[in-house]
């Protein structure tokens, strides 16, 4: 194998990963400390410039990064921001109460009520990307898996399990995941998108399964945890957030997005299997 020398460039973007991860693990933003990073191994690139041209040099370094980084992942983040503001039309005219309200009536128990709003969470977050997705389902059927004597921490663990968990880490309809990991490794989503599928499915069924029995006591219990409120409970009526009766119009909306969210799936499995 060929010998590596580390200089004090590798140092450096040593020091810069474990300074992200740190702010990971805070929960602050990382783009400054990336940004920072950045700047200062192109000044260490260019250290043999004089100190001006140096500085200069590595301001570019950070613009070309930025313009690199958008080539990369301008299309991916053109879908989300398009499936975001799709979502935003359907709360503005209350399609998104009409959508999810059908899955009320499954929730007869607890244990209905963990599986079907977990089902609920992983489909929109399919679709809609897991974070707006929180606000599609768990404003609507949350105060229903509640009532069924789902606790809140059963609900919280579903949300976070089926969709920031199984859903993000498959992305099979909107690849945003997928696409950074395939560009990353060289090779097109296609190519490794039923591998991740496969994980996904894999080690999201193990941990959902392990979790629903760690918390099958408080679900057993979970009468106690029930909301007392009952205003909170009309959010899953057949009215909008703004108490008057759908229209028309939201009605087709309600009909007419799962028809043809689901007829895209169904068009990405019929090119991937014929």
């Amino acid at each position: 194998m060929e010998q590596v020398t580390l200089t004090v460039s590798h140092w450096v973007f040593l020091l810069v990963i474990i300074a992200i991860f740190t702010f990971m693990i805070f929960r602050r933003d990382v783009v400054v400390p990336s940004i920072i990073g950045t700047f200062l191994l192109g000044f260490i690139y260019h250290i043999d410039k004089p100190f001006l041209d140096g500085i200069i040099s590595s301001a570019q370094v950070v613009f070309g990064a930025f313009l690199n980084a958008g080539e990369t992942l301008f299309d991916i983040m053109l879908v989300i921001a398009l499936m975001v503001a799709m979502l935003k039309s359907l709360q503005a005219s209350g399609a998104d109460v009409l959508m999810v309200s059908p899955l009320k009536k499954l929730m007869v128990n607890p244990t209905t009520a963990f599986f079907v709003l977990g089902a609920a969470m992983y489909i929109a977050a399919t679709f809609f990307w897991p974070t707006p997705a929180v606000a599609l389902i768990g404003t609507v059927l949350i105060p229903v898996a509640m009532k069924a004597g789902l606790p809140a921490m059963g609900a919280a663990i579903a949300i976070n399990l089926f969709g920031h968990g199984m859903a993000l880490s498959g992305d099979l309809v909107i690849q945003g995941a997928t696409g950074i990991t395939s560009s990353a490794a060289g090779l097109s989503s296609g190519e490794i998108l039923p591998y991740t599928a496969l994980f996904s499915f894999t080690v999201g069924i193990i941990a959902i399964t392990l979790a629903y029995f760690k918390i099958r006591k408080g679900i057993k219990t979970g009468a106690m945890q029930k909301m007392q409120s009952e205003e909170a409970l009309e959010i899953g009526n057949e009215e909008d957030v703004k108490g008057h009766k759908p229209t028309t119009q939201t009605k087709f909306l309600a009909l007419f997005v799962p028809f043809v969210l689901f007829s895209v799936v169904f068009l990405m499995l019929y090119r991937a299997f014929f």
